[in-house]
């Protein structure tokens, strides 16, 4: 930027002129007229002056400390200028700002400037501080347009940040979740290996219980042997009673019978025997008064006879007295012997009463046994498949969620990737770009520069 001196009368013109439409142009709100550019006076150069540093958000105030304690040093009686301080830090920050922006054959901005001003310098002045306001002006539009790029940018990779943290956070916890969700499926697994041997256990106690119900079987049919066995005892108890009801009655009339064949025949040896004497004395009466007679023979045959027939009947009642004898003895016999039988069959009742009611006992503990191995088989059976299939639907929904999951952590990973492959490209696109702003930036004050030493 260069600002050019006034080498005659229509260049002088030429520059107010300018210097005049553009400060119309620049600061149209500011009331200006050609002769103040032409014939410049303190207080028109000088709100001039503040106007445009206030337009600049430019506060010369701030540099009354040690600005003016540098411009007061070697001067005597300073106090004298206390009240020119305003005035020296506007002049102080304008020759900074001037400085700063090179003007042609190096000017430098005075107190004169402000407080008697030149219409040349003036004109300079005033066209170099509108062409740099108007350079800053519509440089701050394109850096403000340059600015909201990179405020744009900035939040995009902001954003691209925090959903790149956010996308870092959500992989944590996926893989939180999916230890989580190992650990489940090892708890099932292991719930399952214990619903497996609780099923073994529930085989083995069927086996248990089938075999126990065959032992009870067993014991059924040995139970019905011995209740046959215990009836037949029975049959042989009542048989034996009736014996015992029948045999006394049999045997007393057997007894009275024989001891009535025993007292006839007693009888008949009697009578035979006395017809036998009697026979004897009319034998001896015969044989004394009849010796010859031809009826001793026959009368002897018949004694003989007669004598035959009581020794036959004497054999006979021996005999029936040996056989009386044995009667009681058998009867006897049989008395201990249904005395015997009466105790056993007491005995065997006991039994049998016993029997029974273990029997019974038995049954009954069997059949409660039976029923609750029953109940705790349906029990089990159905826990168990209400559990396996809770757990199979658990370890169905484990792995329908550990796939999703898999598939999203897929999904989100690869967006991840291409989010992280732009964003990295748009760094890479914006670094480039600003470089390429700072190299053309730089090449701008290089060929200023180049043309400021040429001219």
């Amino acid at each position: 930027m260069s600002v050019h001196k006034p080498n005659s009368q229509q260049q002088k013109m030429t520059l107010d002129s300018r210097v005049f439409d553009s400060l119309s142009s620049t600061f149209p709100e500011f009331q200006c007229t050609i002769a103040d550019i032409k014939f410049p006076k303190k207080d028109f150069v000088i709100n001039f002056y503040l106007y445009v540093l206030e337009q600049l958000q430019f506060n010369p105030n701030k540099l009354i400390g040690t600005l003016l304690e540098d411009q007061f040093k070697g001067i005597s009686h300073p106090e004298m200028f206390r009240e020119s301080f305003q005035l020296i830090s506007l002049m102080k920050s304008l020759r900074t700002i001037l400085n700063k922006l090179h003007t042609k054959d190096g000017l430098q901005f005075g107190l004169n400037d402000l407080v008697d001003p030149s219409p040349a310098r003036n004109s300079a002045f005033m066209f170099t501080l509108l062409n740099f306001f108007n350079f800053a002006d519509a440089r701050v539009t394109e850096l403000k347009d340059k600015l909201d790029i990179v405020g744009e940018r900035k939040s995009q990779l902001s954003e691209l940040l925090a959903k790149r943290e956010q996308i870092a956070r959500e992989k944590n916890e996926r893989a939180e979740k999916k230890v989580k969700m190992q650990d489940r499926a090892q708890q099932i697994h292991i719930q399952k290996l214990g619903f497996e041997a609780l099923r073994d256990e529930t085989v083995s106690l069927e086996k248990m219980s089938d075999k126990r119900h065959e032992e009870l079987e067993d014991v059924a049919r040995h139970i019905c042997r011995v209740q046959s066995q215990i009836n037949e005892l029975k049959d042989t108890y009542h048989k034996l009673q009736a014996q015992q009801v029948q045999s006394p009655d049999v045997l007393k009339n057997s007894y009275k019978h024989l001891q009535d064949k025993l007292k006839e025949t007693k009888l008949l040896l009697e009578q035979s025997q006395e017809t036998a004497e009697e026979k004897k004395k009319i034998l001896l009466l015969l044989e004394t008064v009849e010796k010859g007679q031809d009826n001793r023979l026959i009368l002897l045959k018949e004694i003989i006879d007669q004598a035959k027939e009581v020794k036959k009947l004497g054999t006979e009642l021996a005999n029936l007295e040996l056989k009386l004898k044995s009667d009681s003895a058998l009867t006897e016999a049989s008395q201990a012997r249904l005395n015997g039988l009466k105790k056993d069959l007491s005995g065997l009742t006991t039994q049998i009463t016993t029997l029974e009611l273990q029997h019974e006992k038995t049954k009954s503990s069997m059949k409660e046994g039976i029923r609750h191995l029953k109940e705790e088989r349906k029990a089990l059976e159905d826990t168990e498949s209400s559990e396996l299939e809770s757990v199979l639907e658990s370890i169905d929904n484990v792995q329908q969620e550990v796939n999703s999951l898999l598939q999203e952590n897929t999904r989100l990973n690869k967006s991840y990737e291409k989010l992280y492959a732009s964003l990295i490209q748009k760094e890479q696109e914006f670094t480039s770009s600003e470089i390429e702003y700072i190299d053309g930036e730089i090449a701008e004050m290089k060929l200023a520069q180049q043309s400021k030493k040429r001219s």
